[in-house]
């Protein structure tokens, strides 16, 4: 099953949704967010960029334009960028897990409510998410010979740069 999901980036009073299909998940999503905020820097055109034009081993393209939150995701992420541009503005990132009865619009609110850097982002949210991830897997590798070999995820570093 896929773990859907929409990304609000936020520029003054422009709104720009996204929605990835597949790998939503802060572990994943998260990551390659924090990631791409590192590298943009503070430039909102450049982390849009980089996110359009991210694409899967089979050429698909990981990220879409949307016009709206999808009414069937299950992680909400909120970008924000400062009209400054400066660095003493940087963006920030937040996220929020879909409650199974919750509305959609109240999940993107709460991943807004949450923004902080992408340095506590990495920390609070997707270190734990990965660490979770890679006990997970650490089980599997003792019971399931196909995992043996799997190798844990890397924490994110939890500083200003990547």
């Amino acid at each position: 099953m896929s773990t859907r999901t929409n990304i609000l980036i936020t520029y003054g009073q422009s709104r720009i949704y996204l929605y990835r299909h597949h790998d939503g998940y802060p572990a994943n999503t998260g990551v390659d967010l924090v990631t791409k905020l590192r590298a943009c820097e503070g430039s909102a055109d450049k982390f849009l960029r980089a996110l359009l034009s991210a694409q899967y081993d089979d050429g698909h393209k990981v990220y879409e334009l949307t016009s709206e939150v999808h009414g069937d995701i299950e992680w909400a992420y909120a970008v924000e960028f400062n009209r400054t541009q400066s660095r003493a503005f940087p963006p920030k990132i937040g996220a929020a897990e879909r409650g199974d009865t919750e509305d959609v619009d109240a999940a993107m609110a709460r991943a807004s409510q949450r923004v902080q850097s992408p340095a506590d982002f990495a920390r609070t949210v997707v270190n734990p998410e990965i660490k979770e991830q890679n006990k997970r897997l650490a089980e599997l590798r003792k019971t399931h010979p196909p995992y043996r070999d799997a190798e844990d995820t890397p924490l994110l570093p939890e500083g200003d740069t990547a």
